[in-house]
């Protein structure tokens, strides 16, 4: 057996050990006390509360992700979720992060194979503050070409420089591997060439 090979069979193993364990620990995993809420656009809204730390965290999760990309796109869903704090139709990129920056606010977004999330948390007492920049981002995003070319770039340049390290590229080649041709098959940031690819129109269509 080739080194190659063997390498790729412990990953196989490492990969499916974590998966079992992964399965067995949703088996058990149960919920503390929440609220259920169905609103009339089919939204589910889950709330937990915890009154002992003065923190509130938001997070919204969007049945739409990398394996919804079209072909030779790979990575819209990723640019689209990166740009959604980098202008809206009422703060510039700068501005929404100094308006998280003012209340110490955190905000992330990021898109996943089958889903996109979105998270923000802040204090109690901006409550409003907080989910004002939330609902901007999740709603009202514009996509300015300027911030769309400079992701772009970034991730351009993170995908050529993870080549150098076969630890950041062994999955990548690995589901590849695994899923062919399938949707899963593809990586979720996309690489140097489709990453190319796209334009601003396609991010506001995938929106």
């Amino acid at each position: 057996m080739s080194r190659r090979m063997k390498a790729m069979r412990c990953l196989m193993i490492a990969i499916l050990a974590l998966g079992f364990a992964g399965s067995s620990a949703a088996q058990t995993l149960k919920l503390p006390p929440h609220e259920r809420v169905v609103l009339k656009n089919g939204l589910t809204l889950l709330l937990m509360e915890k009154h002992g730390v003065p923190i509130v965290s938001v997070a919204a999760i969007v049945k739409a992700g990398a394996v919804a990309d079209p072909a030779g796109e790979e990575g819209l869903a990723s640019v689209t979720a990166g740009l959604l704090r980098k202008g809206t139709a009422a703060r510039s990129a700068q501005k929404f992060a100094e308006d998280l920056d003012f209340i110490g606010a955190s905000f992330n977004a990021d898109a996943n194979a089958d889903f996109t999330t979105l998270s923000c948390e802040f204090l109690a007492k901006d409550l409003d503050k907080g989910l004002d920049l939330f609902t901007d981002a999740l709603l009202h995003p514009v996509f300015p070409q300027a911030e769309v070319d400079k992701l772009l770039a970034q991730d351009i340049d993170g995908v050529k420089a993870a080549k150098d390290s076969a630890q950041s590229v062994a999955l990548i080649y690995y589901y590849g591997y695994l899923f062919g041709k399938h949707p899963y098959g593809r990586p979720e940031g996309g690489d140097d060439i489709s990453l190319a690819r796209i334009k601003r129109e396609a991010v506001e269509k995938f929106y």
